[in-house]
C-alpha cells in the first residue's frame, strides 16, 4: 500500500508540474518616457517608433495559454482609430520564416468596431492571405473591444478567444501567442477623410485605406510569467501520499 501511495504521490507531483507550465500567462507593459518604451521591469525596449498619427502614449497585452484568450490595450494622440498588429516570440518573422505561421490583427473603429484576423505575409496579409476570423461576419471569438476618448488621448483595447483561431492555423501554425520575449510589430492609423476599412460579403477585407500611419516595432523585449499554483483538492492529495511516504520510512528505520 505504501509503495502504492509513493508512486501516486510522485505522479500527482508530475502531473501539477505539467499542468502548470501548460497553464503559463504572459503579459507586459510598455510605456512611453520621453522618446523611448520601458516594460514592466523597467527595461528600455528598443524599438522604432513613428509619431505621425498620433503619439503612442503605452501599449499591454497578456496571452493566457490555458484560457487560450489574447488581450491587448493602446493609447495614443486622440487622433488614431485603427490599428494593424503583429505579434511573435521574438524575432523578425519575415527572416524567422513565420510567414502563414502567425496571425495579423486588423482592428477599426470605423461603422462601429470590427477586427478581423489573417495569416501573416505582409502588410497587406488582407489581399494575399486566408481570413481566419472577422467580427464582420462571425464575433463569437470577441469578448470585448472598444475604443474610449480621454480628453487628448484615445484607448483601443479588445481581448479575443483564441482556441479556434490558434488551431485553424495547423499543427505547424502559432497563431496569436508568444511567451517569455515578445516581438511587436504594431502600426496605428489616422483615417480622416479617407475610405478607412471596407468590408466583403464574407467579412474580409477589400481596402485598408488611410491618410497618415505610425508605428512601434520591436524585435523583443520581456514580459512577466504566472504559473497557476496547484489546487487546494491536488495539494492535499499530494500531502496525503508524502507523509504515507514518510510514516513508511519511519516503520523500516
Amino acid at each position: 500500500m505504501f509503495k502504492s501511495m509513493t508512486f501516486v504521490a510522485a505522479l500527482t507531483l508530475s502531473s501539477i508540474a505539467g499542468v502548470a507550465q501548460a497553464g503559463s500567462s504572459y503579459s507586459f507593459e510598455a510605456n512611453r518616457i520621453g522618446k523611448a518604451f520601458y516594460n514592466q521591469d523597467g527595461e528600455k525596449i528598443s524599438a522604432g517608433i513613428n509619431d505621425k498619427a498620433g503619439k503612442v502614449h503605452s501599449f499591454s497585452g497578456e496571452y493566457n495559454e490555458k484560457a487560450q484568450t489574447f488581450s491587448w490595450s493602446v493609447t495614443a494622440n486622440k487622433r488614431w482609430d485603427s490599428l494593424w498588429l503583429v505579434v511573435n516570440s521574438g524575432g523578425n518573422p519575415k527572416t524567422a520564416g513565420q510567414q502563414g505561421k502567425i496571425g495579423m490583427i486588423y482592428f477599426s473603429r470605423e461603422n462601429g468596431n470590427n477586427l478581423s484576423i489573417y495569416k501573416y505575409q505582409n502588410a497587406n496579409s488582407y489581399k494575399t492571405q486566408e481570413l481566419i476570423a472577422s467580427s464582420k461576419n462571425d464575433d463569437s471569438f470577441i469578448k470585448s473591444m472598444g475604443f474610449t476618448k480621454d480628453k487628448n488621448k484615445r484607448t483601443g483595447e479588445f481581448t479575443l478567444d483564441v482556441s479556434a483561431i490558434n488551431k485553424a492555423f495547423g499543427d505547424d501554425g502559432i497563431g496569436l501567442a508568444y511567451g517569455e520575449t515578445i516581438g511587436v510589430w504594431m502600426h496605428v492609423f489616422d483615417r480622416r477623410g479617407k475610405n478607412g476599412a471596407v468590408y466583403g460579403k464574407d467579412g474580409g477585407l477589400v481596402d485598408w485605406d488611410y491618410k497618415k500611419h505610425g508605428w512601434v516595432d520591436t524585435d523583443g523585449f520581456g514580459t512577466a510569467k504566472a504559473v497557476p499554483t496547484p489546487s487546494a483538492a491536488a495539494a492535499g492529495i499530494v500531502g496525503i501520499a508524502i507523509a504515507l511516504h514518510r510514516r513508511r520510512k519511519a516503520e523500516a528505520a
